[in-house]
This record gives C-alpha cells, structure tokens and sequence, in this order.
C-alpha cells in the first residue's frame, strides 16, 4: 500500500467525494470513502518490531540491509495483543516465567504439536526465503544436521515443513547451522540449547541495539511446548533495560527458567557461497558484498579468505605485472602530495559513528578505524569537477592492478559508507587497495590495470561524504594480506 501523508490523502478524497456526490453517485462515494478510511487506518496501525519497539534511551538500532535476512527478521509483524495460541487454538497462560513484550504475527502452519522452538526457527528462515523468492536456496536439515535443500525434495513447501518439524529440533540446529561468537550476533542468529541429542531450547535473535560505551542489547524470542506462537520475552530486573536483554542477561534467564543445556550460538548460513561458481572473480565479488553486509560470520570469512586469495593470485597469473616497482604513480591525476590529507592513517581508533575501536576488513561495513589517508581535489562547489578545469578529475591505478569487485549504484540515503567504490589486488606484494567515494567506475572485475591507467573519477558518494561539511575526496585504503590476517598498510612514502 502507497503511504500518502494524512492532510495530502484527506484532500484527495473530499475531491473525489464532491465529483461523485455532483454527479449523483452518492452510493459509490460512501463506500469509496469506507474503502479509504478502513485502509487509511490499516496503514496507520501497522505493527512490525522495528516500529513498535522502541530502543532504550541512550541507545541506538543497528540496521542492516534490505533483503538480508537480518532485516526480514527486524520487521517481522507483531500482533495487536499479547495472547499466545497454540496448535488446537487456546489462549495460553504466560504461566511463571513468560513476560510477553510482543508476539510475532505469523500463525501456525499445522494443527499439530510440531512448530516448537526449533520448529519455529526453521519456520522463520523458510518464510524469509519464500518472501524474497529465493525457495530454490531454501534448506533445513535432517536430525544429524546435514542440509536437506527444498528443491531436491520433491515435496511442496508445507510438506518440506511438514517433514522437517517431525524429524529435526535442536540439536539439528546446533550440528548444521555455523557457529558464531557472542560479540558478532545478528538478528537471525539463534542461541541453541541441546547437549544430548534429545530435549533442547532454541531462542531467535530478533534486533539488536548498541552504544559506544555499554556494548549491545537484544531482543529475543522463542517458541515452546506445546507447539505454540512466537513471542518476544521481555528482560526484567538487571536481566536488561526496558525489556532489551544484554546477552548475559539471557543466558542467566535460560539457566533459571530453561535449563536445558549450555546456550551455543548458532547462525544459518548465508544463502550465497562462494564455491557456487566456477569464476573465481565472482567468487570474490560474493564474498566482498557478504562481508560488507554481514551475512557471513568473521570466523567462516577468515576461513574462506586464504584459499580465494590463492585462486586470485593463480588467476592473475595471465597477466604481466611489473615485479620491479619501488614508487607509486599519485593515485588522484593531476595532483601531487599537497593534496594529502596529514595525519588521516588512524586504523585503531573509533571512527564515523562505528560502535567498534580500531579497522578489521572482516567488520564489513560497520568498521572502526580511518585505515586510509584521504586524498583531496579542487571542488569548492561540490560538482565533482576540478575547478581549474572543470573536468571531471581521474583516479589512475598506483602500480599494476587486477580489478576484483566494484559497486557503483551508491544513491544518497544508503548505509554504504564507501559509496561507489574499487577493490583491486596487487599479487606481487599481496596487497589488496580500495578507492572510495568514487563517481564514474571504468573498470570490471577481473581487469588488468597498468599503472597510470584510470579506473574511474573522483565523487562524493558514501554515507558521510557526500554531505555538505566534507570536501571531495578519495579515500583509498591498501591492505597487506598475511593468511586470513588483512592489515592496513601505511603507504604514504610510496608516493613521495
């Protein structure tokens, strides 16, 4: 449904109404008048977490991009009451230990005691992919953990649940799914409880905020026995702050209220991987976008890492480097060392509104640290142009290069920091360089740059460059790879 504001809509309507009235379909203009309002109202009332749980003071929710998973879960619907069904369709009593802050509005699928907590974990990432029609990544797995993909299954998509539900729960959940570390938890991250094989828990991440100083709060969630709605359980007393958990707060509430093994965190893997093509710079160009928007874990992207960049480095092969290189050709034509920003290399410290001290490449793009220096042009009116020349200014490859990933549809109000950018490799100093902020992009991946040879043109794309306060500018960042480890390099003697 098109939002229209209230005043705007209102308007439109009395228009529509005197037309009908003038013509004498009096009828017709009191139900199109019903029709607007009853939807009017529907609009008004929407309910989903993001806009009804409000963030603790102080506070403030992380987002994630449109189609991950981890926004899907962050706008699950919530219902208009806090009453709990279960599969025969009772109220149920939040009994000792419930404290409802909301209940995810998605009714149950069966008529039968199969959707419990593991159940409905399953449930929600198998909606996830029938909503964002992605069905043919959709997989669950057998009791052992081993993945069962819905389009090999030959069943429809209740009866792939159907067939899940009865003959999996948690401790399918803790063998298949990856393993994550407390302080990398995402919406759709699940803390699974299963030390035997049997009798288990399983709660849902559902959102998540943060501050710089007290480190993060959650919303969680789970399903129970009998198989019954999903609710959000609201953290009391020093368990949290105004219902949010801290995540301690949620282990000491499972150890008192379901003790049924120590928590483990667990996260479905991403629905992209890196092996599904045969091309290694796809390869890459998956792998970058996955970390960039955190729908890979750092510890399953540290392990990719080194064996892409192996392939990389055995693709590049076809082509001619220069091994003899002692300087670096200025990066930004037509401009020298004056156009440096001084002291721009601080890789340890906070950094635009970044929770997290200090750059780690597999941060993504909720990075700490300024591990670059930021290189400035002539643009006192903010055109892109050089105002001597009034071109548009050219960013040159600084030695011999292979383009492995690019993005370049950056649009004003988008959390990419970087904006439009370039990720490129140097395979005879395994060195890896980013150029940010981009306007134009004139390379693909895969290409070979010469040094000198342009890839694209100075611009103002990015979450914080492009705002009036900050001159126009490259940022370009040099990466030294040792194994997983990617260390920022100061670089700037190499272009003197």
């Amino acid at each position: 449904m098109i939002k229209i504001p209230t005043n705007l809509y209102l308007r439109r309507l009395i228009i529509i109404h005197r037309r009908l009235v003038k013509l004498n379909y009096l009828h017709y203009s009191i139900l199109y008048l019903a029709f607007f309002f009853f939807n009017l109202e529907a609009t008004a009332q929407e309910k989903t977490i993001r806009k009804s749980i409000n963030t603790p003071p102080g506070f403030t929710r992380i987002n994630f991009p449109e189609g991950t998973y981890s926004n899907w879960i962050q706008n699950l619907p919530l219902k208009e009451n806090n009453t709990i069904l279960d599969y025969r369709g009772f109220t149920l009593s939040p009994g000792s230990f419930y404290s409802i802050l909301g209940v995810v509005d998605m009714p149950l699928l069966f008529k039968s005691d199969l959707e419990q907590c593991a159940d409905y974990c399953m449930r929600l990432w198998a909606e996830y992919h029938k909503d964002m029609n992605k069905l043919d990544s959709l997989y669950l797995f057998d009791y052992s953990g081993n993945k069962k993909k819905f389009k090999n299954g030959g069943k429809t998509y209740t009866g792939f649940l159907n067939w899940a539900f009865s003959f999996s729960n948690s401790h399918s959940l803790k063998m298949g799914c990856e393993e994550v570390s407390r302080n990398e938890l995402i919406p759709g991250d699940m803390i699974v409880q299963n030390e035997g094989g049997g009798i288990g828990h399983a709660s849902v991440i559902l959102d998540v905020c943060k501050t710089r100083e007290e480190g993060k709060l959650y919303l969680i969630g789970y399903s129970y026995m009998p198989a019954q709605e999903f609710h959000i359980e609201k953290a009391a007393g020093s368990r949290g702050t105004e219902g949010w958990f801290a995540i301690e707060g949620y282990f000491d509430y499972l150890s008192d209220y379901i003790p049924l093994g120590e928590p483990t965190l667990r996260r479905f893997e991403p629905t992209f991987s890196v092996a599904k093509s045969t091309n290694v710079i796809d390869k890459w160009d998956n792998f970058e976008k996955a970390v960039r928007n955190q729908t890979i874990s750092k510890d399953s992207a540290k392990k990719v890492f080194p064996s892409l960049h192996a392939e990389l480095k055995k693709y590049a092969e076809k082509y001619k480097f220069d091994t003899l290189i002692t300087s670096w050709v200025f990066p930004v034509d037509g401009y020298g060392m004056a156009a440096v920003g001084k002291g721009g290399f601080k890789p340890d410290i906070y950094y635009g509104g970044s929770t997290i001290k200090g750059y780690d490449f597999y941060d993504g793009n909720k990075h700490g640290g300024h591990p670059a220096y930021d290189i400035f042009i002539l643009d006192k009116n903010q055109d892109c142009l050089d105002d001597n020349s009034k071109k548009p200014v050219n960013i040159v490859a600084p030695v011999d290069l292979m383009i492995l990933s690019y993005f370049k549809d950056w649009v004003k109000g988008s959390g990419i920091r970087g904006g439009n950018y370039v990720w490129a490799l140097d395979p005879v100093e395994n060195q890896i360089f980013y150029f940010a902020h981009m306007d134009s992009i004139f390379v693909e991946g895969g290409d070979f740059c010469k040094e000198g040879t342009p890839i694209g043109t100075m611009g103002r794309s990015g979450k914080n460059a492009w705002a009036e306060r900050c001159p126009t500018h490259l940022h370009m960042m040099v990466l030294k790879i040792e194994e997983e480890k990617l260390s920022p390099l100061d670089y700037l003697h190499f272009l003197e």
